[in-house]
């Protein structure tokens, strides 16, 4: 019995677990996104005339 009721409560866990994945994802792709777009504008000024910044780390 008390095996049972650990198989549920991990089962529930990655129930929640998958839920939080779900909601995780958009978000994670927006910033992802976003990053992506930043990054093209940075190089897309640095091969301007005049960058907008010295800092090449990204």
């Amino acid at each position: 019995m008390h095996e049972l009721a650990g198989k549920k409560k991990i089962r529930y866990a990655s129930l929640s677990g998958e839920r939080v994945l779900v909601k995780a994802i958009p978000a994670l792709a927006f910033i992802f996104q976003s990053a992506k777009t930043h990054y093209v504008l940075n190089s897309l000024q640095l091969q301007g005339a005049k960058p907008l910044s010295t800092d090449t780390s990204l």
